[in-house]
């Protein structure tokens, strides 16, 4: 994911149920747009689960990009947790974003170098990634980045299972 302008405003919650997901995006006027930013960050690895919390953000903001990862622990708002899900929107103003995947390769340095050319642009401020925790080499998925450009700021991290390094 790449952000280009950081005109924003934030607003996090833990997910709980469809209900007051569409409560939390009315009370907090959250608006859809092509420049709202969705990341998930889920200690619950059930792809079903997670298909039908995508489904659910797709349907109330259909044209937000959505990025996410699984964790070993959430963050929100200072305050860390585990075993829950946590979604932040952010809202640019005029920034444009751009998002892309790849399935991992043998050595994390060609997934980088894939992605960067895939979302960099000289107005590129920001690459946040969020990589495999079992099977990417963060050091080499870093290299192939920079091999691309090495100006731009780079945010994300591992994925995590819980702590039970299994999936």
């Amino acid at each position: 994911m790449i952000g280009e302008n950081y005109d924003m405003k934030s607003f996090n919650t833990y997910y709980t149920t469809k209900e007051n997901l569409e409560s939390f995006i009315k009370d907090e006027n959250i608006q859809n747009s092509s420049s709202l930013l969705i990341q998930i960050f889920s200690a619950l690895t059930d792809r079903n689960f997670i298909s039908t919390l995508l489904s659910e953000l797709s349907l109330f903001l259909p044209d937000a990009v959505i990025i996410g990862t699984t964790t070993d622990g959430e963050i929100m708002n200072g305050k860390v947790s585990s075993g829950k899900v946590v979604l932040s929107f952010t809202q640019f103003e005029e920034t444009t974003l751009k998002v892309a995947a790849t399935e991992h390769e043998a050595n994390g340095f060609f997934s980088g170098k894939y992605l960067a050319k895939e979302l960099i642009s000289e107005e590129s401020k920001l690459f946040i990634a969020f990589v495999d925790g079992l099977h990417t080499n963060g050091e080499e998925f870093l290299n192939g980045i920079s091999t691309v450009n090495d100006d731009v700021l780079i945010a994300g991290g591992h994925a995590g299972d819980n702590n039970k390094m299994v999936e």
